[in-house]
């Protein structure tokens, strides 16, 4: 999973390699080495038991040899642990590495997360504004229908004041 999304992120960007990928490469090599190694070290094994027995046959002749020998063997020993010592980091490297990623997996989604809250509040903040303008509008309009229907009642007040004095006779020419 950890090396499929590094796969994924640098096959989609052009970007430099980045230095998980880089280290993850070194370990790469690192291993392959240690894999190499490891019949090496068993050669030299059974290389070093050989020369053991034959010193052991060889008798006081053959305690130089044995005394090379022992060297030997403790030499491929060390390098074994080493080696086992090394591997047992790479391990937990390798699990620090995928909780990284996965941490970082997980911030992602908080963060898309966050952004899709700041995007509801921005569509709600235009929603808002959209309903103050709306509001406004109407406000002014309603306003303009109130100063509208006052003009009508003057109009209306003012015809029927006329038609009042029509009707009793006081003057036609008010009418007009």
């Amino acid at each position: 999973m950890g090396a499929q999304t590094k796969n994924q992120a640098n096959t989609s960007s052009n970007a430099p390699e980045s230095a998980a990928a880089r280290n993850g490469q070194k370990r790469v090599s690192l291993r392959t080495a240690i894999d190499e190694m490891r019949p090496l070290i068993d050669e030299m094994r059974l290389v070093a038991l050989n020369a053991e027995i034959s010193a052991a046959r060889l008798g006081n002749e053959g305690n130089p040899l044995g005394v090379v020998t022992r060297e030997i063997t403790t030499s491929i020993a060390t390098l074994d642990d080493a080696i086992g010592d090394f591997e047992k980091r790479m391990v937990a490297l390798d699990a620090k590495e995928e909780k990284a990623e996965l941490e970082i997996e997980n911030d992602i989604a908080e963060i898309k997360s966050v952004g899709k809250s700041f995007s509801y509040i921005e569509i709600s903040m235009k929603i808002e504004v959209a309903r103050i303008d709306v509001e406004r509008d109407f406000g002014h309009i309603s306003r303009r229908i109130g100063e509208m229907g006052q003009k009508l009642r003057e109009g209306a007040n003012a015809l029927g004041h006329a038609l009042a004095s029509v009707l009793a006779g006081e003057d036609d020419d008010k009418l007009f």
